[in-house]
Formats: C-alpha cells, structure tokens, sequence
C-alpha cells in the first residue's frame, strides 16, 4: 500500500511523473493533489509533457535565410534588375539617347573653327581641305568662328569621291549671315552639272529669300527673306523624288521632282555657282557662312533642327 505522504510527493513532480509511479484516479492521494483542482487540464494522454505557454507570449521563430535570386548569399541584397541604375550622384541614370547620329554620311564638314591662317579644313575625315585665297578673313561665327565671304571670296573645293556620292539622297546645311540686301541669286553651296547651265544643286538666297535648285532647274523658295546682320540656319534635302527646304530648323516649302542627281566633276564651291561649267565663279554671296555640311543622305527633320538649335 501507498502512504499518503509517499503519495503526495510522487504526485507533486507532475503528470509524467503520477503515471510512472502508478498514482490513478482512484488513489486517494492523487485526488488530494490533482483532483481537487478542477479546473487543471487532463495530462496528455501519452504522458509527454505539456507546453503552457500562450501562443502570443511565445518568441517567434528567426525565418530561415533565403538565397536571392541572382543566386548572392543569404543575408546579402539581392540584385533587383528592374530598379534604374544611379548615378554618382543618387539620381536615376538617363534613358540612352536612341536618335541616329547626325555624323551619319557626312561627306564634307567645314567647322570653319580654325579661326587663323589660310586652310580650311574638312572635318568628315574626308579630306576635302582647301586653301583660301585670302587669310585673315576670319569673324565671330554661329558656334565659334565662321568666314567672312566678301572677304575671302568664294571657296572652290575639288571634286571627290566623297563628293560625288550623294546620287541617292543628299543634304546641305549651312549657318548664314546677309550683311547687305542681296539682288537676283546669292549661292551659298553649290556644284553645277558637267558643262551645262543646269544645278547640280544650289543653296542660295535670292533678292533675300532663301532657295533651293536641283539638277534640271527645278528650284523652290522659301515665303518671307531672312533679316540683315542675323545667324540664320538654312538647309536643303534631296532624295531624287522631293526636296525640302528648311529655314531656321523648320520646314519652309517643299516639291515633288523626279530625276536623280548624276554625277559630275565640277568643283563644290561655297559663296557662288560656277555656272556652265566655266572657271568663273558667279552669283556671288558676299556675307558671313559657319559650319557647312553636305551629307549623302536626307536627313530627317528632327536632324536638322538639332542642327538649327540655337
């Protein structure tokens, strides 16, 4: 038999410990100690040990590291490819510019940057380099310095193979400055057409309004001439069906014409026509010209208004 001190000691080391010393429900001592406390849950029914412990006042579990997916280790910031890259200084770098580039066929290219002396130089890489007649004709220009045309006089570049292959599209572009009223033709660029009186093509002002010739005497002219003593940016496209003319980076007036350019050996000049094809240079523009580009292309009209920003 049991002692009842015996008894209520086992009985106070817990559920496990009441089974294992064989203390039931019909063991006086255990109803002294459990049975009387009847709002105690019943022991497990496998005897383990219970946890009392309220869920809310329980430390939560620490979440098990994860790998990122860019496969770094865990604890480490996982690369996010759809965040925009910063740059030096925090902000979010620039979309990339997408335009084409403007340098694109470029066939000649006179910076007219040189500022001194008597060469001018092509900057396409070209070659087209020429030597003026007059040094010292240099001004201020549009970007840095341009020349002065009553000056120097007209600039006759050589033909080249550079030259020669705008048959599929062409554009030329050029800053000008009219220093005096201008009467009948002022050609700026041009090349004549072999031996004939026809335009290869011709950029030009006439009586102060901008214009444009291609091959066969086909020539457009702007609405309204352009102001005395001001930079303004005047440009031309071919592509042997329309061409285009554009004034102070916007299109002025445009026609339909079908022939293509052909080819020819007559020089480029600048600042007049040679027309038929002599060796006098006439239709003289005797103002200010900076940064002359002749592309074998047609540029679009986003093109050449960056061209004309001021």
């Amino acid at each position: 038999m049991w002692g009842p001190r015996t008894s209520r000691i086992a009985c106070l080391l817990g559920t496990l410990a009441l089974v294992a010393l064989g203390c039931t429900a019909d063991n006086p001592a255990y109803l002294a100690v459990v049975g009387s406390d009847a709002d105690e849950p019943a022991p497990a029914a496998d005897g383990a040990a219970r946890d009392t412990t309220l869920a809310a006042d329980r430390a939560p579990e620490p979440d098990a590291p994860v790998a990122p997916p860019d496969g770094s280790p865990p604890g480490k910031d996982a690369a996010l490819p759809d965040q925009p890259t910063p740059d030096a200084a925090g902000k979010d770098a620039p979309a990339p510019d997408t335009a084409p580039p403007p340098g694109l066929a470029l066939v000649a290219h006179y910076k007219m940057d040189e500022g001194i002396g008597a060469r001018l130089v092509d900057s396409s890489g070209n070659a087209n380099d020429v030597t003026l007649k007059t040094a010292g004709a240099w001004v201020v220009g549009r970007m840095a310095t341009g020349l002065d045309l009553g000056a120097t006089g007209p600039i006759s570049v050589p033909s080249s193979a550079s030259l020669d292959s705008t048959s599929t599209g062409i554009t030329i572009a050029a800053w000008v400055q009219r220093r005096a009223q201008t009467k009948g033709w002022a050609s700026i660029v041009s090349r004549q057409y072999q031996g004939t009186d026809e335009e290869y093509y011709t950029l030009a002002l006439r009586d102060d309004v901008p214009a444009f010739e291609t091959q066969y005497n086909v020539i457009i002219m702007a609405p309204a001439a352009i102001a005395q003593n001001t930079w303004v940016h005047i440009a031309a496209t071919y592509d042997g069906k329309t061409q285009i003319l554009y004034v102070s980076g916007k299109p002025a007036i445009s026609s339909t014409a079908t022939r293509k350019l052909e080819a020819t050996k007559n020089p480029l000049i600048i600042g007049g026509n040679q027309n038929e094809g002599t060796t006098t240079i006439e239709e003289q523009f005797g103002g200010y010209v900076d940064d002359v580009r002749i592309y074998a292309r047609v540029l679009s009209a986003a093109e050449i208004a960056a061209l004309a920003a001021p």
